[in-house]
């Protein structure tokens, strides 16, 4: 799995074509990249020693979380457009070269350029130049040249400007949208940038000012504007009508704040969507069911659609306007916030607030998402446009969802060093060292924390400390801090006002005054800042307690000791780091050569024990990593993981049911398929002798499935097969109905081995309740008042319902049969290590084989999507009185007879979902027999997303809430 995914980073990060013999020594150049620095260098070197080896744990939460973060980065890239890379030069000027003519010596002469000066995202600062090479210019390596006015037209100036190049035939749809956007009549507005303003003040509060700017907020406003533009010309016919309707909720809802100035020129469009809500809304009042749009019959005409299809087409030209003029205004601010390393100024807040809400709908998920620390390392970034964005997220969330890096639990790694013994004096050293490098390490993840969420905050807070040892941290930021000595008094006389969830920080200021609202002269107040988190959290009872006292939302805190400390910064979370890894370094010196090893498994030992949190890997296994690295490299010149247990042999997927092992050698394999637990997920199965045994143990080590991510037969070797002992006993009555009993070892015939006798006895059954009061009740089986054991619940339920129907308690009932051992359930697998065989080429699989195991994997993700929105769709049709419903998109149906709900797009033959319902539980029927078809049929994330948000209205109706709101837009036209 890992490697086929690396095989891709690789591809794409050298430009090599795809290569049917991918070595070793490739793929290292990958591994090189993800973990080449110096605090990695240890997960370097194991991984290529476990790749030359036995592939033995490269599947470690620990492996696995390296390589996803690696991995993370690459689907960002890709998702964001960034996987594409420009050349990037210093800009100097030469008037030798005419008007929209470029000098780039790395391009050949008379070559079309292009040409972007970011970070403005508009195609203002974007243009498609001549390149030529002027004889007898000096060349100056990594720089391009323009003349003046070209420059100025394209904002750049040879200050230190860096612009991106390309050629043009490289991107050939790039050159025509950047030749048509940049036409006078398609340009953005101009901005002009506003003359620099001067710092004023000390050093200190010049130097904090200048470090304090919103350039990447107004960026992103930039940019999600420019989406919505787009959008209002990339969406579908079928979802106009509704995306206008909500675009023009929200610009009517801001129509109260008013434009500012330099936003008039869009006052006539901004008013025209006040009309048009207007005329949405005034649609919506002819139905009194909110689900009336939604279950539209067929044939039924489509009533209050005041709106032309024409008029809600020229309302999208007009949104696409409203917003190709809002870019223009934001960009001006940009503009500003990117001088603020040269002038005073700052973007208006006013602007940036309306522009803000103005931009509030559509939501731009690509743009939220694709900075958050779990995208695309827990789930992928969200996609609900149309736009060329939307399109590389939607792509890049196919290969996430197929080719997820899964770990495996810890506890299937126990056998690392099994053949190395220790002491309990070893022992007690592992604990002691382990224990405190997870306090270390724990306290830096903790630092790292507080770093990732704060890193948008100011630099400096302020510590306020009381004569009684009680302190609060208050964040000091331009916005917030209004007070005029904040950084120049030792003791101030601070209050706190408790406003919602957060906690405003206010100081006197000595010798100034101001009047109250009672007319009264008090000391003068200005706020400091914000309460930090932390702050809030430690202080939360006192707080309450001096709330109680006050009886208002403010504190009097007193006169306290004020010290100025900068925050957590990336140089605290590294030096915390580096305090783990020295202790580590450390205490590997100090243990004798000669202990190490014995050391280093009882580490391991505790590492791997079974345990709730299997994949907490700071906890869970990092010291051992960190300091045992080489022994567990040492570990991994051979096999260790050579027994295993094979489970579920009696069940019907085991093509052996029934056979007792008695230790033959057979060849065998390891294959991925559908588990026999739950169809939707694949476990890994063991195929001796060519048929299916059975699947490895969950709880036991397991065998590497290799490096095809979903491909078969990748290990091969002879291995000794035994059948464990039976675990229960089959009682078979004289007309062939049978009992299914377990949990022999509790009873008084535990000795007994049932696979050597044939015996019959009078068995009484007695019910008695289960230890868990929120399960049923237990049959037990009894032999002269001896228990045998437990009846399987599933044998002890059809017994109840048999002598139910004929009026017969099951309390006391007996019966009379021979009593056998059962189909032994599981099996002892010895694999002699010289034997295994690797595959020639791991990365290869024949495309049959290769198919097969991509239509699993379509069909498992659709069932995981049917299993999500399954449970909405039927409560949605217990609304109903008919079971099949029409709606704008989709349509629904119920099939009393065999209990299965059909969902399928209006106009398309195929069904988008199939699903049946049996005893209170869903199970997913397929939809297609092809990958390709279930893809294009099947249910997208969107469909989800959307199932999952008109829910609590299904729910609410359900209830009999009769108040369902009705602006419920997505539900009324899906």
């Amino acid at each position: 799995m890992v490697e086929r995914r690396l095989k891709g980073d690789f591809k794409r990060e050298t430009g090599n074509k795809l290569i049917d013999d991918f070595d070793l020594d490739d793929f290292g150049d990958v591994i090189d990249e993800a973990f080449g620095d110096n605090d990695t260098e240890l997960m370097y070197q194991l991984l290529k020693a476990d790749l030359e080896g036995h592939l033995q744990i490269i599947e470690t939460p620990k492996v696995i979380n390296f390589l996803s973060e690696h991995l993370q980065e690459q689907y960002r890239d890709c998702a964001t457009g960034r996987v594409i890379k420009f050349q990037s030069s210093m800009l100097m000027t030469c008037n030798r070269l005419k008007d929209w003519e470029i000098c780039d010596r790395t391009k050949p002469d008379g070559a079309k350029v292009l040409y972007h000066r970011p970070p403005v995202g508009n195609t203002n600062v974007m243009a498609v130049l001549t390149n030529r090479l002027l004889e007898g210019e000096e060349a100056n390596p990594g720089s391009i040249k323009l003349n003046r006015r070209t420059a100025a037209a394209l904002n750049s100036d040879c200050d230190g400007d860096k612009p991106l190049t390309a050629l043009a035939q490289d991107f050939p749809s790039t050159t025509q949208e950047i030749q048509f956007k940049t036409q006078p009549e398609n340009r953005y507005p101009e901005s002009v940038l506003p003359t620099k303003a001067a710092y004023c003040g000390s050093f200190e509060k010049i130097a904090l000012e200048a470090a304090n700017d919103n350039i990447g907020i107004v960026a992103n406003l930039a940019m999600k504007a420019i989406a919505i533009e787009s959008e209002c010309s990339k969406i579908p016919a079928d979802e106009q009508r509704e995306f206008l309707a909500n675009l023009s909720a929200n610009l009517a809802r801001c129509a109260s704040f008013g434009l500012p100035k330099e936003a008039e020129h869009l006052k006539d469009l901004f008013n025209d969507f006040t009309e048009y809500n207007r005329r949405f809304t005034l649609e919506k009042q002819g139905s009194n069911n909110v689900f009336k749009n939604y279950l539209t019959t067929v044939g039924e005409p489509e009533i209050n659609n005041t709106l032309t299809t024409e008029e809600v087409t020229a309302g999208l030209a007009k949104a696409q306007q409203l917003f190709h003029g809002l870019s223009g205004v934001i960009d001006q601010q940009l503009k500003i916030e990117g001088q603020s390393g040269k002038s005073a100024l700052r973007s208006d807040p006013q602007v940036i607030k309306l522009c803000t809400e103005l931009c509030a709908y559509p939501q731009v998920y690509a743009l939220e998402d694709r900075n958050e620390k779990w995208a695309y390392l827990d789930k992928p970034i969200r996609s609900n446009l149309h736009t060329a964005i939307d399109l590389l997220v939607q792509e890049s969330n196919q290969h996430f969802e197929s080719n997820a890096l899964t770990p495996r639990p810890l506890s299937q790694f126990r056998d690392l060093f099994r053949d190395i013994d220790f002491n309990s004096s070893q022992l007690e050293i592992a604990a002691n060292i382990k224990q405190q490098y997870e306090r270390l390490i724990r306290a830096a993840y903790d630092i790292k924390q507080e770093v990732e969420a704060n890193r948008h905050q100011p630099n400096l807070r302020m510590v306020a400390k009381s004569c009684k040892g009680n302190q609060i941290e208050i964040r000091l930021n331009q916005k917030d801090t209004k007070h005029p000595q904040t950084y120049a008094l030792s003791q101030m006389q601070i209050s706190l006002l408790k406003d919602k969830n957060q906690y405003k920080a206010f100081a006197v200021i000595p010798g100034e005054t101001a009047i109250n609202k009672r007319g009264q002269i008090v000391p003068a107040k200005k706020q400091l800042g914000l309460l930090t988190e932390a702050s809030i959290i430690v202080n939360k009872d006192n707080f309450q307690t001096l709330h109680h006292k006050s009886k208002s939302n403010w504190i009097e805190l007193g006169k306290l000791d004020i010290n100025i400390n900068p925050a957590l910064n990336p140089s605290h979370e590294k030096a915390a780091f580096k305090l783990a890894y020295e202790y580590a370094a450390k205490i590997r010196e100090n243990i004798p050569e000669k202990e190490r090893l014995a050391i280093a498994a009882a580490m391991w030992n505790l590492s791997t024990k079974r345990v709730k949190e299997e994949y907490d890997i700071n906890k869970r296994a990092g010291a051992v990593f960190a300091i045992f690295g080489e022994e567990i490299k040492e570990q991994l010149n051979q096999l260790q993981f050579t027994e295993f247990t094979v489970v579920g042999t009696h069940r019907d997927a085991s093509e052996h049911q029934g056979k007792v092992w008695k230790g033959e050698k057979v060849p065998i394999q390891i294959e991925l398929a559908p588990s026999y637990i739950n169809s939707s997920s694949q476990g890994r199965w063991l195929i001796a002798d060519g048929k299916k045994l059975g699947m490895l143990s969950p709880s036991d080590a397991q065998m590497s499935v290799g490096a095809i991510t979903f491909g078969r037969a990748s290990l091969n070797a002879k291995a000794k097969i035994t059948s464990e002992a039976s675990s229960g006993v089959i009682i078979t009555t004289a007309r062939g109905n049978v009992i299914e009993v377990n949990k022999l070892k509790s009873g008084a015939f535990a000795d007994v081995d049932w696979s050597k006798q044939n015996y019959h006895a009078t068995v009484t059954i007695s019910v008695q309740p289960s230890r868990n009061p929120q399960k049923p009740d237990i049959g037990v089986a009894i032999i002269k008042d001896k228990r045998l054991g437990e009846l399987k619940p599933e044998s002890f339920e059809k017994l109840t319902a048999v002598l139910k129907a004929h009026n017969i308690p099951v309390q006391g009932y007996t019966v009379e049969g021979n009593i056998t051992a059962s189909p032994p359930s599981a099996a002892k697998v010895v694999i002699d290590a010289s034997t295994i065989e690797y595959p020639q080429s791991w990365n290869q699989v024949q495309q049959s084989e290769f198919s097969e195991n991509k239509l699993l994997l379509a069909q498992q993700i659709q069932a995981n999507r049917t299993l999500e929105i399954a449970p909405i769709i039927h409560a949605f049709l217990s609304t109903q009185d008919k079971t099949t419903v029409v709606g704008k998109l989709n349509t629904v149906s119920w099939n009393p007879q065999t209990q299965e709900i059909t969902l399928w797009t209006n106009g398309s033959s195929s069904p988008k979902m199939r699903v049946k319902y049996f005893d209170g539980e869903y199970q997913a029927l397929p939809i297609g027999d092809i990958a390709e078809e279930i893809a294009a049929n099947g249910l997208s994330e969107v469909d989800v997303q959307h199932f999952q948000q008109i829910a609590p209205s299904i729910y609410a109706r359900i209830a009999g809430n009769q108040s369902i709101k009705a602006d419920n837009n997505m539900e009324n036209n899906y």
